[in-house]
């Protein structure tokens, strides 16, 4: 039995849709501290990184909790 944090996380993953922008975000990222001039491997990359990531994931979920409603009817409509 799969227990109710696991389920949870789990959850919270597919929600991210990580899979979708990881790669558009590491090299964006990337790109903007070469063209700043201060690419290195340093706490403000990590830090930059870091919030890039998390701030794109937070807008997905937003975005599909926003839209859930319009896809269950979508869904209903189209069966």
């Amino acid at each position: 039995m799969v227990s109710s944090f696991t389920r949870r996380a789990t959850l919270a993953w597919r929600l991210t849709r990580v899979d979708e922008f990881l790669a558009f975000v590491l090299v964006t990222t990337f790109f903007g501290f070469n063209v700043a001039g201060a690419f290195q491997f340093s706490i403000p990359l990590v830090a930059t990184l870091l919030g890039n990531l998390l701030a794109v994931a937070f807008a997905f979920m937003i975005n599909d909790v926003e839209d859930a409603d319009d896809d269950a009817r979508r869904q209903e409509s189209t069966s």
